[in-house]
């Protein structure tokens, strides 16, 4: 059984300079995913607004963290691919890069003539979001009918925050961070308040986040992969948090807010030794590398902190790919689209 496999990531810039992070994020505003508002509107507020304004501080950003082989996200995501490609001797992978300069249609081009038992959709986000999971499928549904008309074989990878080989190799990650007094907080990226109660019955709080079915909810998965990694490591919980980062714009994102929480527990709580994870990548990026291990970092010692250690993400780690092959040829972990 051929099969093809599409890793669909957020993308990067193309270069670190100021013309490229515009161009890049001028792509991911435009999407109405993330911004829900008219076209019209939303062009305005991209093209005039953000862009001139966002596109040279977010470059020296990426400068940061940019090394000799490119964008990490980019360079890491590639190493896994290849690496999982190893795996899956009957299987084409590909990359799809949701806000990249090639368009899916490019993407796909090269396999467009073959012929496949099954294609496969893995949105690379652990917890599903409709800003990250169903910005994907908006693009990659209609490019896979465009190119194999009426493919009777078409899955999609389910969240997979509580699948046992991610759980464990995150557990791995963390553990030698974590063997004396740490603090672990755990952060996820971060969304609007309104995104999250868009899901039919929500009511953001614990009760509605224990009902049986949160296969659509994001913030409930967050919380789901905070209780079960903080379970596998046998930590009591005052040495754990939960919190989101990456808030932009006025609306209500939320809470608790990476930043704040940080904040308080070295003020408040005395913690002077502090472990970050964000397991809502599953490879460093901007978010990680800068937002967390630098920003984050330098504000923990302003506020009287000692000692900082943000655990990397999985990125090409042996144990996660040999799970995620096994994810792959497991059917129990995909959905007909």
């Amino acid at each position: 059984m051929r099969k093809l496999l599409i890793l669909s990531q957020i993308g990067s810039p193309s270069a670190p300079t100021a013309r490229a992070t515009g161009q890049y994020l001028a792509r991911f505003l435009m999407d109405k995913r993330i911004l829900d508002i008219p076209w019209f509107f939303r062009a305005i507020l991209v093209y005039i607004g953000i862009v001139p304004r966002r596109s040279k501080p977010s470059a020296e950003k990426y400068q940061s963290i940019w090394t000799l082989e490119g964008s990490p996200l980019v360079v890491e995501t590639t190493k896994f691919a290849k690496l999982l490609a190893l795996k899956l001797p009957d299987t084409d992978v590909v990359i799809h890069w949701r806000y990249g300069e090639k368009s899916v249609e490019a993407t796909l081009k090269d396999y467009k003539a073959k012929k496949y038992d099954e294609i496969l959709i893995a949105p690379m986000y652990p917890q599903f979001a409709m800003a990250t999971t169903g910005s994907s499928l908006d693009v990659l549904l209609p490019a896979i009918e465009q190119a194999w008309p009426k493919h009777e074989n078409v899955k999609t990878l389910k969240p997979f925050y509580n699948n046992e080989s991610f759980l464990s190799s995150w557990v791995d990650q963390i553990k030698p961070y974590v063997q004396n007094n740490e603090h672990l907080l755990i952060s996820f990226h971060g969304l609007p308040v309104s995104q999250i109660q868009k899901n039919p019955g929500c009511e953001l709080n614990q009760k509605c986040c224990e009902r049986p079915d949160i296969s659509r909810c994001y913030y409930a998965q967050c919380q789901q992969t905070v209780n079960l990694i903080a379970k596998k490591l046998n930590l009591p919980q005052d040495r754990y948090t939960l919190s989101f980062q990456s808030k932009v714009g006025p609306k209500k994102w939320l809470e608790p807010a990476t930043e704040k929480t940080t904040e308080a527990l070295v003020k408040e709580k005395s913690v002077k030794s502090l472990v970050v994870a964000c397991p809502a990548f599953v490879t460093d990026g901007l978010e990680t590398l800068e937002e967390i291990n630098m920003e984050l970092h330098h504000r923990f010692q302003q506020w009287g902190g000692q000692k900082f250690m943000m655990v990397p993400s999985l990125n090409d780690n042996a144990n996660w790919i040999t799970g995620f092959a096994k994810m792959v040829n497991d059917v129990n972990w995909w959905t007909k689209t």
